[in-house]
């Protein structure tokens, strides 16, 4: 299965990475679906057309964003990220955000891959615990949160509950393949091989 994260949100990248319908999980940046009233037909039909997830963000215009999973032909929420909101609105999305807490079995085919998924500035808030530790840290972000030491320690720390040594960190940022990753936590070796706008790395 091969695990892909991109600085941009091409469709074509999906389709020619993916060729023979080996089953993979693509995490798109930040905003790759702001503008949108709805995530675009071409990424639900993909993961209909093949065996793939993906995972994407998109601000809502209410004051906050939403990371949806795609898997299937089925949109779901599973992370939100908000600022500035007034303490009524703030009250009920944070009883949303408590739905988003478990990990979600992302992967395309039977065998299940369990993730935390984040959205930017989230990273930093600690995950609930589950019964087993998860496989993957899933980041839709345009920051790039593990290149500096100091966030790398604060995002293991707040997740030690639910990450273990074997877990992965899938962080693509906005325009910036260079700060964009695949890490092994908590030491946050680089995995993947870097290409033109994207990185791919072999999971088992």
């Amino acid at each position: 299965m091969k695990l892909i994260i991109t600085s941009n949100s091409s469709i074509d990248m999906i389709a020619a990475e993916l060729n023979g319908n080996e089953p993979g999980l693509v995490v798109l940046p930040e905003g790759c679906w702001d503008g949108n009233e709805r995530v675009p037909d071409e990424f639900i039909d993909a993961t209909r057309e093949r065996r793939v997830s993906i995972i994407g963000t998109m601000c809502t215009g209410q004051g906050y964003d939403v990371a949806y999973l795609l898997k299937g032909g089925s949109v779901k929420p599973v992370a939100i990220y908000f600022q500035g909101l007034g303490e009524t609105t703030k009250s009920g999305i944070l009883r949303m955000h408590a739905e988003f807490e478990a990990p979600h079995d992302v992967s395309p085919t039977n065998d299940p891959i369990l993730a935390i998924i984040r959205q930017c500035s989230e990273i930093y808030s600690g995950s609930a615990p589950s019964n087993r530790k998860v496989d993957l840290l899933c980041v839709p972000s345009s920051i790039d949160h593990a290149l500096h030491d100091g966030t790398r320690k604060i995002i293991v720390d707040n997740h030690r509950a639910s990450v273990s040594e074997r877990t992965l960190m899938l962080q693509p940022v906005l325009s910036d393949i260079y700060g964009s990753g695949i890490f092994r936590l908590p030491d946050f070796k680089r995995f993947g091989e870097q290409k033109d706008q994207y990185i791919v790395h072999s999971y088992s």
